[in-house]
């Protein structure tokens, strides 16, 4: 396609919201930005990717961060804003591309070229998914971890973004990958961006 594609992708843990990401990006013919986003930066900035990782997507421990004349000396700020900053770059550069999570929606709402979704699923939907790809040992454990993980995915969207994670208002789009399961769920959407790309 001509035209730039930007989808920002929110996503509750275990809802499939990356394998989602991951086809929606094959079938636009675009690039996927996730955690590979690291290797990235660690190759412009010369620095240890594993070490970048400890501190990526994480909300910053507020009992030790500090602003000294307007820097941040949390790690967790600086790769936030490391990773905000290359997402600005390629979509100024008209590059297309999906980003997964990284406040995709909030950092890159400046470009009219950018569609927000947000990938949510019932509780059961996704404990069963966590358990049958031995990410979790059993429902229960599957529950803690969804706990554990939505709580600090919100954590930090909030953060460093004017509306709400998960919010319906904070999208363009908010959909239940149980209901259609992963690959019709990406076919979905595959459908309404293109729809909306065209519409523009």
């Amino acid at each position: 396609m001509s035209k730039q594609i930007i989808v920002a992708i929110g996503r509750e843990y275990g809802s499939g919201g990356l394998e989602i990401a991951t086809l929606l990006a094959q079938s636009l013919g675009i690039g996927l930005y996730d955690k590979n986003l690291l290797s990235r930066l660690a190759e412009k900035y010369d620095l240890n990717p594993n070490e970048l990782r400890k501190f990526e997507e994480r909300p910053k421990n507020k009992l030790i961060a500090r602003r000294i004349r307007g820097f941040s000396n949390s790690p967790e700020d600086q790769v936030a804003n490391m990773e905000f900053g290359f997402l600005r770059d390629l979509a100024s550069q008209g590059k297309s591309f999906v980003v997964v999570g990284r406040c995709g929606e909030e950092v890159l709402k400046d470009f009219p070229s950018m569609v927000s979704i947000f990938v949510r699923a019932d509780q059961d939907f996704r404990q069963q998914r966590l358990v049958t790809t031995g990410r979790a040992t059993d429902p229960e454990d599957a529950e803690k971890q969804i706990h554990h993980m939505d709580r600090s995915r919100r954590a930090y969207h909030d953060l460093y973004s004017q509306c709400k994670w998960g919010h319906t208002e904070t999208y363009d789009l908010v959909i239940n990958s149980a209901r259609l399961r992963i690959p019709a769920t990406a076919d979905l959407l595959h459908c309404y961006v293109t729809s909306r790309i065209n519409t523009r």
